[in-house]
């Protein structure tokens, strides 16, 4: 029976009542937050026998249209489906006792809380939840269609994993359904590019909001839940041309100085992030750290390199920009170590040029820490031996530390005698 055959007779029944008596008024609204109260207290039983339940059965659940032609189905389990149906519910019913109450006190409206009265409980009893878990229906809950891809359990949700499903239209063998059901694949299609075209161009946004944002500011965890959840992969590019053509978003986390960026260059490698795609300057992720002077993001990048392919990765990785190379043809400043190396030399030139003691000490830190990367990168170039077991690898990157470390205390003492012989 419908809720509109309730529906009916209580407005005629309401109609007939004299509100203006204050106690059938006050009565009235007696039922009505009585009414709230079973509804709340169905609602909290409810949500507390789902994460009791603690269903983890993965399914295939239908949420985006594409255009009405298409179906997008999400992969979820039991339990999360059903606490996020189970809030919606409770959020909708507070809301509708909310606006009867706001129509009684405030504009002396009372047949729709009257209404509700009835419609409420009528409405968490139509409620799947309900009916799973206070009414128990097995047969309702249990009613599958075994053996084939279009099986649909209780919440009309697909068993085994399905393809997007199109809308409309039954197959048949005439022309007429096979061109409407071509037109509809395309559709489809199109739909589809259009969807992932948008969450690039999402992504894109959020590199760029990310690097303008700088070590200040920088939030990297958009973009990763993008990419994680999202289904964007992760050498998407902000642009294929103009300034920021090629950019990606582990060469601006390599370029920021931060430890969410370390953490996000991290993340991004985790993710198959790949260290030889190369913008439009034929920089790769490893230049953008050299140049900003990102010592962590240089060791992560060689390490990732060593663990996925060895030395042949970490080679590949070195020689990139170089002669040869596929970026070499945009390249202008040459490798990573090249460029390290003309860093560092730009600023012992500057440091020397400087005569005052308040123009060295900004300077201090970036030669540190370009004299340590180049070390570090001229190292790790020097252990590199493709027939060489995992053994001499290993060792070979502590000993590429050890040098960059004492790469960095060599340089500071310097700079400090230099001071004192100033002063």
């Amino acid at each position: 029976m419908s809720r509109t055959s309730f529906v009916l007779p209580l407005i005629l029944i309401f109609h007939m009542i004299d509100f203006t008596d204050r106690k059938t008024l006050n009565f009235l609204r007696f039922v009505f937050a009585c009414s709230i109260f079973f509804v709340c207290v169905a609602r909290v039983i409810l949500k507390h026998r789902v994460v009791a339940h603690n269903d983890n059965t993965i399914a295939y659940w239908p949420q985006d249209i594409l255009f009405g032609v298409s179906v997008i189905y999400h992969e979820r389990t039991y339990l999360e489906y059903e606490r996020e149906l189970a809030e919606r519910e409770m959020k909708s019913a507070l809301s509708t006792a909310g606006f009867a109450c706001l129509l009684s006190f405030v504009f002396n409206i009372h047949i729709v809380m009257g209404l509700q009265i009835l419609l409420l409980p009528l409405g968490c009893l139509d409620s799947k939840l309900f009916q799973k878990y206070i009414l128990v229906d097995p047969a309702a809950w249990k009613a599958l269609k075994k053996g084939d891809d279009s099986a649909r359990g209780f919440y009309n949700e697909r068993i085994s994993k399905p393809v997007t499903e199109g809308r409309g239209g039954r197959g048949g063998g005439s022309s007429q359904q096979q061109q409407q059901q071509q037109r509809r694949a395309t559709n489809t299609s199109a739909a589809a590019a259009n969807y992932e075209r948008l969450l690039r161009q999402k992504l894109g946004e959020h590199i760029k909001r990310a690097w303008d944002a700088g070590k200040a500011g920088a939030d990297f965890r958009p973009i990763l839940r993008l990419i994680e959840k999202g289904g964007c992969e992760a050498d998407t590019v902000v642009s294929e041309d103009g300034p920021q053509a090629g950019w990606t978003a582990l060469m601006i986390a390599c370029g920021i100085v931060s430890e969410p960026a370390l953490e996000a260059v991290e993340e991004l490698l985790h993710n198959e992030a790949s260290c030889l795609a190369h913008d439009g300057d034929g920089w790769t992720a490893l230049h953008w750290a050299v140049c900003h002077g990102n010592f962590p993001a240089v060791r992560a990048l060689l390490d990732n390199a060593e663990d996925c392919g060895g030395d042949a990765a970490v080679a590949a990785l070195l020689s990139a920009g170089g002669a040869g190379s596929e970026s070499a043809a945009t390249a202008a400043d040459g490798t990573a170590l090249q460029l390290a190396e003309r860093e560092a030399e730009k600023a012992e030139k500057r440091k020397r040029e400087s005569k005052a003691g308040e123009a060295k000490a900004p300077e201090r830190e970036t030669e540190n820490v370009h004299a340590a990367i180049a070390a570090l990168l001229r190292e790790a170039e020097a252990g590199l031996d493709l027939s060489s077991s995992s053994n001499s690898s290993s060792s070979s990157s502590e000993e590429a530390e050890a040098a960059a470390a004492g790469a960095a205390a060599a340089a500071a003492a310097a700079e400090v005698k230099e001071v004192d012989e100033i002063d």
